[in-house]
């Protein structure tokens, strides 16, 4: 039987707060449109919560990230991380760590995403 897959709670952190600070919501306000207390939004900002999956899910879906970009990859019998079978695995990991760095515009995030997916097939087009 698999290990079910575990939540990155550093891409929930930044995620959560670019998209809060982006909105140019308090901590109050976002955390009532998301359905969960101020504390609890502010505690999964700092990555200090291990929230239940109706939380995550609630806050995902208020922030509009798809609960995937916020799951590690499964892990071996000892614990290791699986390695991403799909190149387009990687390449979504890559791309939901950009987007969520709050150091990074939207623009920015894009355009890196874009320089890593042809910097990336060409490591595998050499590799293979």
């Amino acid at each position: 039987m698999e290990p079910r897959p575990t939540v990155d709670f550093t891409v929930l952190a930044r995620a959560t707060r670019k998209f809060r600070k982006e909105q140019g919501l308090s901590l109050r306000s976002a955390a009532e449109q998301c359905g969960v207390s101020a504390s609890t939004l502010s505690r999964i900002e700092r990555e200090e919560a291990r929230p239940d999956i109706d939380t995550i899910r609630r806050v995902v879906d208020w922030a509009g990230l798809p609960l995937e970009k916020v799951l590690l990859r499964r892990r071996d019998t000892e614990g290791r991380r699986k390695p991403a079978s799909k190149p387009a695995e990687v390449m979504a990991r890559f791309e939901a760590h950009l987007r969520a760095e709050p150091n990074l515009d939207p623009d920015t995030a894009d355009a890196l995403a874009g320089f890593l997916k042809i910097a990336y097939r060409e490591m595998l087009r050499k590799k293979g």
